[in-house]
Order: C-alpha cells, then structure tokens, then sequence
C-alpha cells in the first residue's frame, strides 16, 4: 500500500466514521471531547475532506497542544 488516497477512500472513510459515530447516537461535540480532535477536524474527517492522521499531524488539532 502506497500510503496516498484519492477522494473517494476519504469519503468512505469519513461516511464510516459518522455512520459509527450516529449510531452510538454521539454528538460531533461529544466526540472532539471525548477524543481531543477538534469539532471542526472531525466534521472534514466526516465529509471525507480530510486525512485524518495528516490532520493531527499537520498540527490542526489545537486540543492536543498542536495548534497553531
């Protein structure tokens, strides 16, 4: 695996991570609580906009003391 994703993987993925997350019957609020990512990082992970490891990494998580 080469390590790159096209759009489509992302949408997948963040459709896989709202279908869970709704579900569970849990809040984009809850969730950047619960897991120290920012509502805003979580709903581009959602829309599929965003690679989530490349978001934390890239330092936009400022819950995580990345911030910029």
């Amino acid at each position: 695996m080469s390590g790159r994703h096209d759009g489509a993987d992302l949408h997948q993925l963040g459709k896989t991570v709202r279908d869970a997350r709704r579900k569970k019957r849990v809040t984009l609020v809850e969730l950047a609580k619960a897991s120290g990512v920012s509502k805003s990082v979580l709903s581009q992970v959602e829309r599929g906009t965003t690679n989530p490891t490349l978001a934390y990494r890239s330092g936009r998580c400022p819950e995580r003391g990345t911030g910029r």
